[in-house]
């Protein structure tokens, strides 16, 4: 054994002994920039390079042994490249906090991208472009690490996109289908795709390495890779799509990605997996462009620990290369005993985006205690922003913005609780901004929704479900409104007792605020009282009175319908 191992040892042996006795625990430090992981963490001159759970950390924080109340603080404002399970747990009321705004300035970035050595060529004719006219703005590089079109892709930490055809007004929500190319009933299968005013082109491999992104059955979007083209008959083959994701009795949309000749802007790649070519037309100049990419699919998982803090970073950046499932924050561990006491607060969380898919950016199951509180989660394409199935959980004062999927998705939870959370922009495809589903026990109440969605608050298959106080609103754009069932029951919520009381839900364009005509298990448990609201309420509705109506349903104004006790209509809000 070396003297600097077995010196290493006695340290950690001494450091474990000192936090079982010290009540408050240790800090220990973290510093990616300027660390050394054989330093013994124990001050900001002395820190770590990697944190305990690192798979790349060595020596000391490799082999710590960390205990009930003790600190990992990561300097702030310092960008950390790696991916970090926790090992240990603490105890009640006695937690191990790792924390990244409580050293230096501003949070600790932990960073799901790595930067990639690249050497830019500019293209050098029309022809070396695949016959792009925007030859001359696009610059080219080779690369050895193992990519794909679907990683995210920053210039100097701006988020660029794939080349995309139709053009998306705004990339980010690069699945809106009102955008999209259509398909013909009868020309789409679950192999083919026919299109004779797009796929014109007269060579089968013209489309090679790229892919088509369909909406498909039940209203979500697939990606899949183009195989060839067929120029007799303008139809493209692609890998298999399942035979009841075909619609077959109306249109559908479709777009197609990552291909050499529709990159047609600043801030568009080009990913060539065949060649192992990037193609890129740069924001600025490409001699000072730093070019990242998403390589790892979570920030901080806490493995299925118990008595866990987590506060204070910025996660950000954390994508795949393949299907595999996205996280910022989440408990990684879904089997064996539940994680206990768990609290993810004060963090930011940022593009994270999962290929295909739809998890939450902070994702918890299996855990039994815990409080999210105080994030801001933003431009997190095609992902959640916070999804549980837990039991024990307090969702509050979190701000919720431009996530592609749900902004808040409850599923299978028991006594939730979401308080006084805004959100808005979830308009990726099948996207809402709050989805609670077999959910028993929840109170919603507080929040402030926001959204040109069809739909903002969803629920189905819950027991005993309280929504109060809540500010909902649709978008209105150019005068126009733009949500539909506002507030909208899919299925009956069982026998279990569904109050939606005080609540204002306004800018619904079909005088449907309220649309929650599935709940038919126990009317006599349900409550409809006192809220503002464009309309919509139910017949079969025991408990409903002074609800002020801004506009009627159609059902409202049927012969068969009458106000009920307290209600009225109110054509100019400006009169309340």
């Amino acid at each position: 054994m070396g003297v600097k191992t077995f010196v290493n040892m006695i340290i950690i042996v001494l450091m474990f002994a000192f936090s079982i006795d010290a009540a408050d625990g240790r800090s220990y430090y973290v510093n990616y920039e300027n660390g050394i992981d054989s330093n013994d963490g124990l001050s900001p001159e002395n820190a770590w390079k990697h944190a305990p759970g690192d798979d790349n950390a060595t020596d000391v924080p490799f082999n710590i042994v960390l205990a009930p109340g003790d600190t990992v603080l990561f300097k702030g404002g310092v960008i950390y490249r790696g991916t970090i399970t926790l090992k240990y747990s603490g105890e009640e009321g006695n937690p191990i906090t790792y924390k990244g705004d409580g050293w230096g300035a501003g949070k600790a970035i932990i960073d799901g991208t790595d930067v990639l050595n690249l050497q830019w060529t500019q293209c050098e004719s029309q022809e070396a472009a695949r016959g792009n006219p925007h030859w001359q703005s696009i610059y080219y590089s080779s690369y050895t690490t193992e990519l794909s079109p679907f990683n995210q892709y920053f210039d100097d930490g701006n988020r660029i996109y794939i080349s995309q055809e139709p053009n998306m007004s705004d990339p980010f929500w690069d699945d809106d289908i009102s955008q999209y190319n259509t398909v013909l009933n009868g020309n789409i299968t679950h192999t083919s795709l026919k299109d004779d005013g797009f796929f014109t082109q007269s060579s089968s491999d013209f489309w090679d390495g790229a892919y088509v992104q369909m909406w498909v059955v039940p209203n979500v979007i697939k990606i899949r890779k183009i195989n060839s083209l067929d120029p007799s008959s303008h139809t493209i083959y692609y890998d298999t799509l399942a035979d009841n994701e075909i619609y077959g009795n109306r249109d559908q949309y479709y777009s197609v990605v990552n291909h050499l000749s529709i990159l047609d802007g600043p801030g568009q790649y080009v990913v060539d997996e065949a060649n192992k070519k990037i193609y890129y037309w740069p924001l600025g100049n490409i001699d000072e462009c730093i070019f990242s990419a998403g390589v790892r699919r979570y920030g901080i998982g806490i493995n299925g620990g118990s008595n866990i803090t987590i506060e204070g970073f910025k996660v950000q950046g954390n994508s795949s290369d393949n299907d595999s499932a996205c996280f910022g924050i989440w408990n990684n561990r879904t089997w064996g005993d539940a994680a206990v006491n768990i609290v993810v607060r004060n963090n930011e969380i940022t593009h994270i985006r999962t290929k295909d898919g739809r998890k939450g950016s902070i994702d918890f199951s299996n855990t039994d205690g815990l409080l999210i509180e105080n994030n801001n989660i933003h431009d997190c394409q095609r992902n959640s922003g916070i999804l549980v199935g837990t039991k024990n959980t307090t969702i509050r004062n979190n701000n919720i913005e431009r996530v592609g999927y749900k902004g808040i998705w409850s599923m299978n939870s028991e006594n939730l609780r979401v308080l006084d959370n805004v959100i808005s922009e979830c308009s990726g495809t099948h996207g809402n901004a709050v989805s609670i589903f077999t959910t028993h026990n929840c109170v919603f109440a507080g929040n402030r929704l926001i959204g040109r969605e069809a739909e903002i608050l969803t629920y189905e298959g819950n027991e005993d479900f309280i929504v109060s106080g809540n500010l909902i609103l649709g978008d209105v754009v150019d005068g126009v409104k733009t949500g539909l069932n506002l507030i909208r029951e899919n299925k009956d919520s069982g026998t279990g007792y569904l109050i939606i009381v005080n609540n204002t839900v306004l800018n619904s364009s079909t005088g449907y605020g309220f649309n929650f005509s599935p709940h038919v298990a126990a009317p006599s448990k349900q409550y409809v009282l006192n809220n503002i609201v464009d309309g919509g309420a139910d017949f079969r509705v025991n408990h409903i009175s002074h609800n002020i109506y801004t506009s009627l349903s159609w059902r409202q104004r049927s012969s068969e319908w009458e106000y009920s006790e307290g209600e009225f209509l109110v054509n100019d809000l400006n009169t309340l």
